[in-house]
């Protein structure tokens, strides 16, 4: 517990506030700063180091001694990191937090308090507002498509108020969601080998068909730089958007949309090659490319994933 006991813990449910970091020495100042001013007591934070070359670890060891660290050998992706972090913490409540944010006092209050309303809820979201402009939209939850293609609700949108209501969502960009830790447990938890992004639509679409909520929380507000990790446009996001985006629609799209997404993609993915000649003048092209044929060379591995879709589209 990283704060004094503003309330009193032996009446709160645990939770564990898991962050992924890899050479995020300069968001950590902020992020675990905004954690200690948290209002509620019962918590615990473990950061999982995937392999830092830069001070991150000594960092925490200086200013945030009560942080517990978890230090693997290599950046083993962010699925990996989660899991580890699982591991260690026998709370209720698991929060997966990115070290590149900040969140306001009463977040962490907010989000439990929504959760222990309803048995059936697996996991929350937070309003996530832009760090640079605390007047846009980040992300206010997940949705899918009628084409089965997940998008970040709210997404670079102006915050007029317009999603100051508590509702249920499709699921919780993983930027920083409240998990159900037995909810997580029921579908095996993260995926490892997404390694890095559509993880939560993964595990956003798996919840639901294993009839969890997903409940959308506007007074738990946090604060997100966004692409802090993988820069946007680098060569490693874009492969690992591409392969994935085969990966979540293996494992959990019906089989209409999922044959109907197979047939559109050489045309997409010739549009994407065309948009990123034009731009980047071909950068991109070779990790487009890759990630498409990794996509297709784990379709096998993936459809031995898939449960039973109760669920897809909203």
């Amino acid at each position: 517990m990283m704060n004094g006991s503003k309330n009193d813990p032996r009446r709160l449910p645990k939770v564990c506030i898991i962050i992924p970091n890899w050479n995020g020495e300069k968001h950590l100042k902020n992020c675990l700063s905004s954690l200690q001013a948290q209002t509620y007591s019962n918590y615990e934070v473990i950061l999982v180091d995937n392999g830092s070359t830069d001070n991150s670890v000594q960092y925490l060891r200086e200013n945030f001694p009560n942080v517990k660290i978890i230090k693997l050998n290599k950046n083993m992706g962010y699925g990996v990191a989660i899991n580890s972090g699982l591991k260690q913490s026998n709370a209720k409540y698991i929060v997966v937090l990115n070290n590149d944010t900040t969140v306001e006092p009463n977040w962490l209050s907010e989000l439990v308090t929504v959760t222990e309303s309803d048995e059936r809820i697996g996991s929350c979201q937070s309003k996530i507002l832009s760090l640079s402009d605390p007047t846009v939209i980040d992300a206010v939850g997940l949705s899918i498509n009628n084409d089965g293609e997940a998008q970040q609700v709210g997404h670079l949108i102006k915050d007029k108020g317009q999603y100051n209501q508590i509702k249920e969502v499709l699921g919780a960009c993983s930027a920083t969601v409240l998990y159900l830790r037995g909810a997580l447990s029921q579908i095996g938890m993260f995926d490892s080998d997404f390694f890095a992004y559509y993880e939560d639509v993964d595990v956003a679409l798996r919840l639901k068909n294993a009839g969890w909520k997903c409940m959308y929380v506007p007074t738990a507000i946090v604060y997100h730089i966004g692409s802090a990790t993988a820069k946007e446009q680098s060569p490693l996001k874009t492969y690992l958007l591409q392969r994935n985006n085969y990966f979540y629609r293996i494992k959990n799209s019906p089989t209409s949309l999922l044959l109907k997404f197979l047939i559109q993609r050489p045309q997409t993915m010739l549009l994407d090659i065309f948009e990123d000649c034009t731009r980047n003048e071909g950068k991109l092209t070779l990790p487009l490319l890759k990630g498409n044929f990794d996509g297709l060379k784990g379709f096998a591995k993936m459809y031995k994933k898939r449960h039973r879709i109760l669920f897809f589209c909203n």
